[in-house]
């Protein structure tokens, strides 16, 4: 997972290069989805890359900002950080885990019994 947190300049380069080229109307769809998974997205979303990449399972809260966000917007928050540098090499491998950390994160959050940390 180190690997995939090391930026350089090339890479960064390569990342806002990816995000200026992106539609501004598809740009401020995703920073409102980014908005509706509230205040800790940053952190969410690091844990959700990381299941999506070693199945190691993100916490309840997290699920409950994943789904709360909505299908459509966690697709495309997904779609957009696997084309950036450090992550478009797992892009053609991730497809079907992005839809299971769904399928699990909507099932645990509609469970009211579950207490998965």
């Amino acid at each position: 997972m180190d690997a995939v947190k090391e930026i350089s300049p090339a890479s960064q380069d390569y990342n806002l290069d990816l995000l200026e080229n992106l539609p501004t109307k598809y740009m401020m769809y995703i920073g409102t989805c980014m908005k509706t998974m509230e205040s800790d997205f940053r952190n969410c979303n690091a844990y959700v890359i990381e299941e999506i990449l070693t199945k190691k399972p993100v916490s309840r809260e997290c699920c409950m900002k994943v789904v709360k966000a909505g299908k459509k917007c966690y697709m495309e928050i997904r779609k957009v950080m696997f084309q950036f540098y450090q992550l478009k090499r797992f892009a053609s491998q991730v497809s079907f885990r992005i839809n299971e950390v769904w399928d699990r994160c909507s099932t645990e959050v509609e469970s009211p019994s579950s207490s998965h940390y």
